[in-house]
C-alpha cells in the first residue's frame, strides 16, 4: 500500500475539512474549527485526551473572590488551548474575576485566523480580555528567523532545523517580544502555557523575573532543542514543583509545574 506525499496529504485535508466543515460547539457556545491534520492531532491532544485539564482545573479553581486571572499562551498555534481556557471559564461565570488571556504566536498567517478561531467578539465581554500577538518568545530582544513548516505546529524559531525535523516551507523574520514589558503592570501570572518548538530554553533562561511571579507553567519540552532534565531542574530551583508528567514516552514530554 503507498503512502501519499505529505503535500498531497495536506492539501487532501485542507480540501476534505473545507467540504466538511469539521467544527465542534463547545458548552460555553464557542465553537472549535478543524482546518487541517495539525490541527485534528491538535484538537484531540487538548479536547479529547485532555493534556491540560489538570493545569487548567487547578488554575480556574475557587475563581470566586479573585480580581484577576492573568493566562499567557506562548506559542498559542491555532488557539485550542485557549479556546479550552475560555470555555472553561465563560461556562463557569464568575462575577468579580476578570480574565486577561495573551496569545503570543510568530506564524502572521495563524494570528489573523486566531480572532476568528476564538471567536472574541463572541467571548468578549465584561470580565475577558483577550489578545493575540504576532511575535517570537524566548529572548528579549531583537528578532529570528521563523522557520514555518508544512505542519504549523511544528514551526519553529532558530537558524537551522536539527535532524528528524520537518522540512521548512519559507522563513520569515519574526521579532521577539519583551514579556517582561508586557507583563509590567500584572503583580501575579496565574498560569504559562509554553509550546514554542524548542524556545523554551531560550525562555528559561531570559525570564527568571517573569517565572518568579508565575504560579504554574505547562511546559512542552523538544528534546531535539536542549536537556529536558536540565530545564526542569532550572524551574524546580525557581520554586516550582513538578505536579505531573502530562505527556511521556515520546520526545516532546509535556510537564507541569506548581508552586
Amino acid at each position: 500500500m503507498k503512502i501519499l506525499p505529505q503535500s498531497l496529504k495536506a492539501r487532501l485535508w485542507r480540501f476534505l475539512t473545507k467540504k466538511m466543515h469539521l467544527r465542534w460547539q463547545l458548552r460555553s457556545g464557542l465553537t472549535a474549527k478543524i482546518h487541517s491534520y495539525a490541527d485534528w492531532c491538535t484538537y484531540n491532544e487538548i479536547f479529547v485526551n485532555g493534556e491540560y485539564d489538570e493545569a487548567l482545573e487547578s488554575t480556574l479553581k475557587d475563581l470566586e473572590g479573585r480580581q484577576e486571572l492573568v493566562i499567557l499562551d506562548i506559542g498559542a498555534n491555532m488557539g485550542f488551548f485557549s479556546l479550552k481556557l475560555l470555555d472553561s471559564f465563560l461556562w463557569a461565570q464568575p462575577k468579580n474575576t476578570q480574565l486577561r488571556l495573551f496569545l503570543i504566536e510568530g506564524s502572521k498567517q495563524l494570528c489573523e485566523e486566531l480572532p476568528q478561531q476564538l471567536d472574541i467578539d463572541h467571548s468578549r465581554n465584561g470580565n475577558t480580555e483577550v489578545k493575540v500577538l504576532n511575535a517570537l518568545a524566548g529572548k528579549r530582544s531583537g528578532s529570528a528567523c521563523f522557520h514555518v513548516t508544512k505542519e504549523s505546529n511544528q514551526s519553529f524559531a532558530g537558524d537551522t532545523s536539527p535532524q528528524g525535523w520537518q522540512e521548512t516551507q519559507h522563513v520569515e523574520s519574526i521579532p521577539y517580544i519583551d514579556l517582561i514589558e508586557l507583563t509590567q503592570d500584572m503583580p501575579c501570572i496565574d498560569l504559562i502555557k509554553c509550546d514554542i518548538e524548542g524556545s523554551e530554553f531560550d525562555f528559561i533562561e531570559h525570564y527568571p523575573a517573569l517565572l518568579e511571579k508565575t504560579q504554574r507553567i505547562v511546559l512542552e519540552i523538544h528534546e531535539s532543542f536542549g536537556d529536558t532534565q536540565a530545564a526542569i531542574s532550572t524551574l524546580e530551583s525557581m520554586g516550582f514543583k513538578t505536579k505531573s508528567i502530562l505527556r511521556e514516552g515520546t520526545t516532546t514530554p509535556l510537564v507541569f509545574m506548581e508552586r
